[in-house]
């Protein structure tokens, strides 16, 4: 699969698995049990957990007064 995101995760034979970024995120199979394990890898939390962290826009912490 070719996009213009970069590969987040890959197969073994080097294609993209997950590919993203700026908030959107693409699985290139369905996460079934026919079709993947994904679900029962160790790597299924911190990817879910990063997605979601990365995909939220950070409020700014701060503002200037003055300008």
């Amino acid at each position: 699969m070719v996009t213009a995101y970069p590969s987040v995760l890959r197969f073994q034979n080097g294609e993209s698995f997950l590919t993203g970024g700026n908030g959107f995120y693409l699985f290139s199979s369905a996460l079934n049990k026919d079709n993947s394990d994904f679900r029962n890898s160790p790597l299924v939390v911190p990817v879910i957990y990063n997605i979601g962290a990365f995909s939220l826009k950070q409020p700014e912490i701060y503002l200037e007064l003055g300008k």
